[in-house]
């Protein structure tokens, strides 16, 4: 903490500039485990326990999630209009089990929108 109160303006700004980098890395890392490899939550924070030395809580793992979902929604919005828009789309179903449940993960495909 004293090394903070001697920091110069400069110096605070990177620092938090820093930890928003780090925290946009792991962000990143959290939601492709979750969502890519569908890794449940109490599995990415051994991981990332194991691996890295960080202990989080599931709270923490689901506001990172959460703040994907929210800095997602902009470009997801303008790719529904471009499907909606499309002279041609292409529906593909696909069967989806997850702990334990059927379920359906629909795609919706033309030819700039994959």
């Amino acid at each position: 903490m004293e090394k903070l109160e001697r920091a110069s303006r400069e110096e605070l700004i990177e620092i938090i500039l820093r930890q928003q980098a780090e925290k946009a890395v792991l962000q990143a890392l959290v939601t492709m485990l979750n969502v890519g490899c569908r890794m449940p939550i109490d599995i990415i924070r051994r991981l990332l326990r194991e691996l890295f030395g960080l202990g989080i809580s599931k709270g923490e793992v689901v506001e990172l999630l959460d703040g994907t979902k929210v800095a997602g929604r902009e470009e997801l919005a303008r790719l529904h209009n471009e499907v909606r828009g499309s002279p041609a789309v292409c529906a593909d179903e696909t069967g989806w089990h997850q702990d334990g449940d059927n379920g359906y993960l629909w795609g919706f495909f033309t030819p700039t929108v994959r």
